[in-house]
């Protein structure tokens, strides 16, 4: 399948690390370098074990941090929400307008494409000791987005310095400044709108284009 540039729109290979016309990085082509814990060797993120003591990598999987047993002291941070680990392949065509329909998370307005169906059984809606996490999810064939919104209800806490916390790479999608991260089967992106901790993430990084925030 063709792949564009998708700053100046030009025909990229697959190896490609960097445009071959306005020279913009791919950020599909970055690989994430690792480190053994048992001996501190660099490890790729292609390979489960350590070429150097054998030791098995972990691969993360999909969880939800206990914030609350994490950081029970309201002057910590409110933890970082994990990476989900849903296996999805597909692709998105840059070049069709994909309809769009509107839905909420919590109090915030987004738009994702309109033939992702909501699956209300990953649905979650709680506040546990003044932290409030809502969750949804939406799916199509073997594509999937899910966003999560995430914020203090009775704390003092800034929801940019737990963006920062969580790091990544720093970009501006969604019309809002945040980070961007690769995981090991899902990409994300996270920011910080009205004090609350959105992080989205999608099964394919193109996919992250096809979200706005209304």
């Amino acid at each position: 399948m063709e792949k564009y540039c998708k700053n100046c729109g030009a025909n990229i290979n697959n190896a490609d690390q960097f445009c071959p016309d306005c020279g913009k990085e791919i950020a599909s082509n970055r690989h994430t370098m690792r480190y053994c814990k048992n001996c501190g060797e660099k490890i790729s993120s292609s390979e489960n074990f350590c070429k150097n003591c054998g030791t098995k990598i972990k691969t993360p999987e999909k969880e939800k941090t206990n914030f609350l047993e994490k950081y029970k002291n309201p002057i910590i941070l409110i933890a970082v929400i994990a990476a989900i680990a849903v296996v999805g392949i597909g692709a998105f065509s840059l070049l069709s307008p994909v309809p769009s329909q509107e839905v909420q998370v919590d109090t915030l307005d987004f738009s994702i494409p309109q033939d992702f169906s909501p699956d209300n059984g990953l649905t979650v809606d709680e506040t546990d000791e003044g932290i409030k996490y809502v969750s949804k999810y939406w799916k199509h064939n073997d594509e999937f987005i899910e966003i999560d919104v995430m914020y203090a209800t009775s704390n003092n806490v800034d929801a940019n310095d737990v963006a920062r916390e969580m790091g990544g790479d720093r970009q501006n999608m969604m019309g809002h400044n945040g980070y961007y991260n690769e995981l090991s089967d899902a990409y994300s992106f996270s920011f910080v709108k009205d004090n609350k901790l959105v992080t989205v993430y999608t099964s394919s990084y193109d996919l992250l284009d096809e979200i706005e925030v209304l």
